[in-house]
């Protein structure tokens, strides 16, 4: 009788799973997916599984061989487990920064005490040295080998307060165009048990309260591509889990998780632009980005102005979006998001646009504010708002490394004291040619005075020379050499040159390698220098091998010098 209730329990089990989950066999999706919630097991995961049989046979073959045939291996011997990858993912070995960074001072510790040998022979070339970084990423604008994150980009925010107080009342606009993947972290699901109900009841009712202060709502959506140059940015906010996104899939537990990859967030948005614009509502007009085109909720409106689109991130797709509104007649606009970069482009675009007032709603919460860009952009003036873009880069966004230690604060006052700066940041920005060596000079002094306002220094290898020498500065606290500061100058340009386009439909597609940026088969990483590591390039630190007396083949002969103790010989041969 237990197995009777058994079997009709599991079978209930079954049937209700169908219901409520959808008949598996019915799915159009090729990968293995989990049934109840509808997690897609991953490539390496599927191969295991599709190649089971294959396996289960092959390892059969080899235990009647080795043991029952041949008798190579005792019968009783242990059946090594297979630790096949399936659902569960196996975690990352992730090296802590408190590790990194005593193999960083161990690197440079080594490094000091093999010059001080190697200079007991030979004459040190101080100039040398301080062109080139001491490991195989400038310290400072990397953080061992990746960006280093620009965490105070909001700072910004607080050298424009110092112009106009933002306001925390809404003020009355005519259009709001919203960032749409802060929308939905900010609005994460709440009493929705599937992502039906999610996008169709649950953020329709938000939008529905929205509809009573507006005249047209835009939905902007990023998309993503996986040769980008934000890769490294979202792989360091982790990588969540793929999930087949119907109707019927439940909420994920952990929604973050679930926000965090790629693939879902493209899925979702599809989802959610086609509950958006199925609203039915003649005196509101909806409209949602999806993909690189535009749909909407009227038939009647002309979206040609804002397809077929190529951009990748909502930040600057948001601008085109106001663009489309201010021909269309609207006077009053307001931009939804979290983003800074949003601000800048902003005040960058104001000065092409016909409209009264363009607020940004940024914050969430008892932090939410309303910033005047229409005022902002009046008190700045239109040439720092057109050198905004590569200034913000240039000192940390999201694809550009801040300088260590040198904040949005500290790099606006410096701008305050070396306006002479200002030309050659709209100049770079704006025109498509190769940064002229005056202009790089220009920004180069730039970064000298961010890092020691009393400098007299014109190039920063001298100044790094100084600042270590003379003032006891610690290696992170200098700038970068001027072969690494030219790669990042480079990445700068790049973004900001994608930020002045935002009103552009078609955003001229660069190549990336020539921005300082480089590629290969599985990730898009920066290009931090060209030149080799100190401990790589600088003669003083030349060996040979030599066992016993130097011949003509030695290192050290070769380059005209003498060894040193750090040499195979010791540095007594003759």
């Amino acid at each position: 009788m237990s197995y009777e209730q058994t079997f009709v329990k599991e079978k209930t089990a079954v049937t209700n799973a169908f219901l409520h989950f959808g008949n598996p066999f019915l799915e159009q999706e090729k990968s293995i997916v989990h049934l109840v919630s509808k997690q897609i097991l991953g490539d390496e995961a599927t191969n295991s599984v599709l190649k089971a049989e294959a396996l289960g046979k092959q390892q059969m073959t080899t235990f009647l061989t080795e043991r029952i045939w041949s008798r190579n291996s005792s019968l009783y011997d242990t059946i090594s487990k297979n630790n096949l990858p399936l659902f569960r993912q196996k975690n990352s070995i992730v090296i802590s920064k408190t590790k990194q960074k005593i193999l960083s001072l161990g690197a440079d510790r080594r490094l000091y005490a093999n010059l001080y040998v190697a200079c007991q022979s030979r004459q040190g070339d101080l100039e040398s040295f301080f062109s080139h970084e001491n490991h195989s990423y400038p310290v400072a604008i990397s953080e061992y080998g990746k960006l280093r994150k620009c965490n105070a980009k909001s700072d910004f925010l607080k050298c424009l307060d110092e112009l106009v107080e933002p306001t925390h009342e809404p003020p009355d606009v005519d259009v709001k165009v919203i960032d749409g993947a802060a929308f939905v972290n900010i609005n994460a699901p709440k009493t929705s048990k599937t992502l039906g109900e999610y996008c169709h009841e649950e953020l329709i009712k938000k939008i529905d309260f929205m509809k009573r202060e507006v005249q047209r709502i835009d939905f902007v959506f990023d998309t993503y591509k996986p040769d980008s140059i934000k890769s490294q940015t979202r792989d360091n906010r982790g990588k969540g889990t793929r999930v087949a996104i119907r109707k019927s899939t439940p909420i994920p537990r952990k929604f973050q998780d679930f926000m965090r990859n790629d693939d879902n967030k493209t899925e979702l948005f599809k989802m959610l632009a086609q509950s958006n614009t199925s609203i039915n509502d003649p005196t509101t007009t909806i409209i949602a980005t999806s993909l690189t085109q535009a749909v909407t909720n009227q038939c009647n409106i002309d979206n040609t102005d804002l397809e077929p689109c190529n951009h990748e991130e909502a930040d600057t797709r948001l601008l085109l979006h106001v663009l489309d509104a201010s021909l269309k007649g609207f006077n009053k606009i307001s931009i939804v998001t979290v983003d800074t970069d949003v601000v800048v482009i902003a005040l960058f675009h104001f000065f092409d646009m016909n409209i009264a007032e363009l607020w940004i709603e940024i914050g969430v919460g008892q932090y939410r504010r309303w910033l005047p860009i229409h005022t902002y952009a009046r008190c700045l003036k239109e040439e720092i708002c057109r050198a905004l873009p590569f200034w913000f880069a240039l000192t940390g966004c999201d694809t550009v490394s801040m300088f260590a230690g040198r904040g949005k604060k500290t790099a606006w006052s410096v701008w305050e004291v070396y306006p002479e700066v200002t030309e050659s940041f709209v100049r770079v920005a704006t025109e498509m040619n190769e940064i002229s060596k005056t202009d790089f000079e220009k920004i180069e002094r730039y970064v000298v005075l961010l890092y020691d306002r009393t400098s007299l220094s014109l190039n920063v290898n001298e100044c790094r020379r100084n600042l270590f020498t003379k003032k006891a500065r610690a290696v992170e606290a200098i700038p970068p050499t001027k072969d690494a500061l030219e790669q990042h100058v480079r990445r700068a340009i790049l973004q900001s040159r994608i930020w002045t386009s935002a009103t552009k439909k078609l955003i001229y597609e660069f190549d990336i390698t020539k921005w300082g940026w480089q590629k290969n088969e599985r990730s898009v990483n920066p290009l931090w220098m060209t030149l080799p590591e100190a401990s790589k390039a600088c003669f003083e630190l030349v060996k040979c091998s030599c066992k016993t007396k130097c011949s003509a083949r030695c290192r050290c002969k070769k380059q005209s010098l003498p060894c040193t103790e750090l040499c195979g010989c010791g540095g007594g041969c003759k």
